[in-house]
């Protein structure tokens, strides 16, 4: 191979490197662990993009405009709202791509309780023996709660995750009442809320005597003779008719 055609595939190679590296186009993206948390909580993020050599982020409603180069920036929000974060990517050209999502994590002051079933299962009257209609809340800012109040044989509890928990509240009530119960918040750095309601259980319907004697004797009459009557000429016999007054 001559000099002349090494020459010419060298330079063909460099051309096809500078054409790649002169149009190399990044593409900004980002994901968060989390998206609502409470006051005084951090979110790490999690770097999507691609194409890119460095990171510049910025949180312009965060924590007094903080901003990272870091990959995967760990932000920590101390005070209440929603917060836009905006991602840029620069490739090693100085290209550059940018990712915004606006409101994107919801801090919150406080705790929040929803509820999930139908609007009359958090105030409910039923008979005793029966099943209650479960009760269920979504948490938000709250992983955990306490219970007072429920009626005997009646139970809450939390499932949580990573942004609260869902909080159910079942069983068979042992023992009539009105029921005021109420639940409170716990876990997490959000204020904790308290939630009030009631639940009624009548009693069993009962029957009782007001009046004659439970226990009676009564006669039955036998028939012994038949009757015979008249009608239009014609005559009829049967031992039923025997009941009838003379």
């Amino acid at each position: 191979m001559n000099m002349r055609m090494i020459k010419r595939r060298s330079l063909l190679i460099i051309f096809h490197l500078i054409s790649f590296i002169g149009f190399s186009q990044p593409v900004a993206d980002f994901s968060a662990i989390t998206t609502t948390i409470c006051v005084g909580g951090s979110v790490q993020f999690t770097n999507l993009s691609s194409g890119a050599v460095n990171y510049n982020w910025t949180f312009p409603d965060g924590g007094v405009g903080q901003t990272s180069t870091a990959l995967n920036p760990l932000i920590t929000y101390s005070t209440a709202g929603n917060f836009t974060v905006v991602l840029t990517a620069v490739a090693s050209n100085s290209v550059s791509s940018t990712e915004t999502k606006n409101a994107y994590i919801t801090v919150l002051a406080s705790a929040s309780a929803t509820l999930k079933t139908a609007p009359t299962t958090n105030n409910q009257r039923l008979c005793l023996g029966e099943p209650l209609d479960t009760i269920r809340y979504t948490l938000i800012g709250a992983q955990g709660a306490t219970f007072s109040g429920l009626p005997p044989g009646v139970s809450g509890s939390v499932v949580s995750d990573t942004s609260g928990g869902t909080l159910t509240i079942a069983g068979t009530p042992s023992m009539s009442g009105i029921y005021a119960y109420s639940f409170t918040t716990t876990s997490n750095s959000c204020s904790p809320i308290t939630v009030n309601d009631t639940i009624t259980v009548d009693a069993s319907p009962t029957i009782s005597l007001t009046s004659g004697n439970a226990s009676q004797i009564v006669c039955v009459i036998l028939l012994q003779l038949p009757l015979t009557i008249q009608l239009e000429e014609q005559q009829i016999q049967h031992p039923l008719l025997a009941c009838l007054p003379e």
